[in-house]
Parts: C-alpha cells; sequence; structure tokens
C-alpha cells in the first residue's frame, strides 16, 4: 500500500517557528534599558512606541547591540530613505529624556525641521515639554 507524504505543512511550521524567535527579537518592548534609565520609564515608553512600530529593522538592532543608546555614546544617524532614521533618534532621544537630559537636533532645511519637530511632537505627546523652535 503506498503512503503518502505532505511536507507542506511541517515546511510551513518550521518557517513559522524560525520567524516567531526572529520577531520576538525585534520587538521594541524587548530592548532593555540603558544606564541610567529608570526601567519602569522605559519599558512604559517603549510599550507606547510599540503601539505604533513594534519591530525594528535589522539595522535599528545592529545600532542597539553596538551601544547606541548608551548615556556617552554620540553618533550621527545616516540610513537610506524609509530605513528608519526617525525611530533610531527617536529612541536616542527618549534615553536623554528620561534621564533628565536636554536634547538638540539639528535638520538641513527648514522644511525637514518642521516634519522633524511635528514627529517628536506625536512621539513625546504628554511626557515632556517639548521647547521645538528654529534657528535661522
Amino acid at each position: 500500500m503506498p503512503i503518502a507524504s505532505f511536507p507542506g505543512p511541517f515546511h510551513l511550521a518550521r518557517l513559522l517557528e524560525t520567524v516567531t524567535s526572529a520577531l520576538l527579537e525585534a520587538t521594541v518592548i524587548n530592548i532593555n534599558p540603558p544606564d541610567g534609565v529608570p526601567a519602569e520609564r522605559w519599558h512604559h515608553s517603549m510599550a507606547r512606541i510599540a503601539k505604533k512600530r513594534p519591530y525594528l529593522l535589522t539595522n535599528h538592532l545592529a545600532a542597539i547591540r553596538a551601544g547606541y543608546l548608551e548615556p556617552g555614546t554620540s553618533c550621527a544617524v545616516g540610513f537610506p530613505t524609509g530605513a528608519g532614521k526617525s525611530i533610531t533618534s527617536q529612541l536616542k532621544i527618549h534615553v536623554a529624556l528620561l534621564r533628565n537630559l536636554k536634547v538638540v537636533f539639528l535638520a538641513p532645511t527648514h522644511a525637514l525641521v518642521d516634519q522633524t519637530a511635528r514627529d517628536l511632537r506625536a512621539a513625546f505627546p504628554n511626557d515632556y515639554a517639548l521647547n521645538l523652535r528654529r534657528s535661522l
């Protein structure tokens, strides 16, 4: 009697298992608080961010693993359009604000300053008094 075997369901299950572990590793809520940041406030902020952007890209994870969010680490963020410069900078700004520090951001055009200010107001709606202004 011939026996039929269908590898499709098993293969699909293995793929889903692999994707699940990769997704769990890339979640915003699984980012550990940087040094000097109160864990409870950090996790509250990350939970709020995760509602709009639950996962990070590999370039974000690589930057975080390299110490990007740690105090005293400075950098210039340069990713292609759509690669996540905004979320990367917002995470860094979260660290500074949660440590009660001030943040200065620079942008090359007024339009980009306006867009960034709008994004920051949306990212930090009630937690921080943002004094966002343009300097000519």
